[in-house]
Formats: C-alpha cells, structure tokens, sequence
C-alpha cells in the first residue's frame, strides 16, 4: 500500500511538472505574440497609413504654391515649399529608417516579409517619382514658369504615378490587415488551449485528492487491523 501511495504521489508530481511546463510555454508565447502585435504590427499598419497623409499633403502643398504662383503670390508660394521640405524629411525618415524597423521586428516568416519589402520598395520608387516632379514645379515657380509647374502637377505622369502609389500602399495594408487577423487567430487559440490546460489541472487536483483520500481511508483501515491483531 505504501509503495502503491509513493507510486501515485511520484505521478503526481511528475504531472504537475509537466503542467507547468505547458502552461508557462503558452503563456511566454501568447505574451511575445501580443508584444508583436503592439510594437509592431498595429504600429506597421499605422506607419503605412501615414503614408497616404503625407503624399496627400505634398499634393496639396505643390498645388497651393502653384496657385499662389499663378496669382503672383510669389512669397506665399515659396512658404509652402518651405512646408513641402520640413513634411519630406519626415516621411523620408518615415519610409526609410522607421518602417523598416518595424518589419524586422515583425515575427512574420520570410516569405511575408519578402511581400512587404517588395510593397515597401514599389512605395519607395512611386514616392520619389512624385517628389521628383512637385520639385520640378517648385523650380518652375522660382523660375517664375508656374504654367509649366502646373501642367506637370495636373498632368497624366503625376496621376499615373499616384494610381500606382495607391495600388501598392492599398496591398500592403491588405496584407497587414491578413498578418493581424491570423496572429489575433492564433493567440485565440492559444488561450483557448491554456483554458483546457487548466480545466486539465483542477480536474487532476481533484481526483488526485479523492484518491489520496481513498488511499488514506484504506490505510488507516489496514493500520487498525494490525494494530488489533497485535493486542
């Protein structure tokens, strides 16, 4: 009987250590995949949003300082450039050195990394397209040429240039969107899994105890017999 108690408390605590082990291993992994999901996957899709803001602003920024130039505003034209250049340098910086960061934060396998460099790198090629022409209308307007900054501004080359930007910045948050989503999924499923982990545990701790205590029952039950016997 002893032998038999030694033998299921040995189980016992065998059990537990394999519990704990399961269950801090889904905790450490639910807790990296949150992390992730916090520092860089909601900041990624937000980085990517910010582009849209910021290509909208030096349309609109070459558009007023054309008009201005047009009405012969000159000095009210080249404060808007002066605008144009302080927003650029902080989406170069943007696009350059802070979303790339956060991809490769990003717990995502190489292949989906590989898609969101080759979106980064589309965006990247559009963006300088753009900037290269509203800089070649903000050199028209110093040269007092605003007509030939407008045509270029408003003309077929500009827009192409942006429908492509929009295509890939509107693929890239699909994808981002898809990355979240499956992450999400999977640490639903996580929790879902340390739940039945847990329900596992109690209900061990229960039986264990009712046999504990069977086992006990039947011991003390033995021990007396012996102890009359021996009178």
């Amino acid at each position: 009987m002893r032998r038999r108690f030694l033998l299921v408390f040995l189980l016992f605590c065998a059990l537990t250590a394999l519990f704990l082990v399961l269950n801090y291993t889904q905790y450490v992994s639910i807790k990296e995949r949150v992390q992730t999901i916090e520092q860089a996957e909601i900041p990624l899709d937000r980085a990517v949003q910010k582009i849209i803001h910021y290509h909208a602003l030096f349309t609109d920024h070459t558009r007023d300082s054309l008009n201005d130039a047009l009405s012969a505003r000159w000095e009210d034209a080249l404060q808007n450039e002066q605008s144009y250049e302080t927003h650029l340098k902080e989406f170069q910086d943007l696009l350059l050195l802070k979303i790339p960061e956060l991809i490769a934060k990003s717990t995502r396998d190489s292949k989906e990394k590989e898609r969101t460099n080759q979106y980064l790198n589309q965006i990247i090629k559009n963006s300088n397209s753009l900037v290269n022409l509203e800089r070649f209308a903000y050199e028209q307007i110093k040269q007092h040429r605003p007509q030939a900054g407008h045509d270029v501004i408003f003309g077929e080359q500009y827009r192409d240039y942006k429908n492509q930007l929009s295509f890939a910045i509107q693929n890239w948050l699909e994808l981002e969107s898809e990355m979240t989503v499956d992450m999400q999924n999977s640490i639903s499923r996580d929790l879902k899994t340390l739940a039945l982990l847990n329900t596992g545990w109690f209900t061990l701790v229960i039986l264990a105890g009712f046999l504990f205590l069977t086992m006990t029952e039947k011991l003390t039950k033995s021990i007396g017999k012996i102890h009359d016997a021996t009178r």
